[in-house]
């Protein structure tokens, strides 16, 4: 038998430190919310998430929830300001 082989059903560190919870239920918005409330093309939320530049969880085959904190920051990264003169 290999002693090389990791034997151990705990996950690896960096692994657990790189999940997250769910935030809680009231800042949990699916795309079809968040494109309502914040006046974003679900389009444009969906690239966003593919790109990696928004954060989102992915909970099953299809369901995908975004936290409104992440799309707050996300828009406020967004943000050009204006030419003073």
């Amino acid at each position: 038998m290999d002693t090389n082989i990791r034997t151990s059903q705990r996950p690896l560190p960096d692994l657990v430190a790189r999940q997250q919870k769910l935030p809680p239920k009231r800042l949990c918005l699916n795309p079809t919310q968040a494109s309502e409330i914040y006046g974003i093309s679900r389009r444009a939320l969906k690239r966003a998430w593919s790109e990696r530049r928004l954060p989102y969880f992915k909970v099953g085959h299809r369901t995908v929830l975004l936290d409104a904190r992440d799309i707050e920051a996300f828009l406020a990264r967004c943000r050009v300001d204006a030419l003073h003169n």
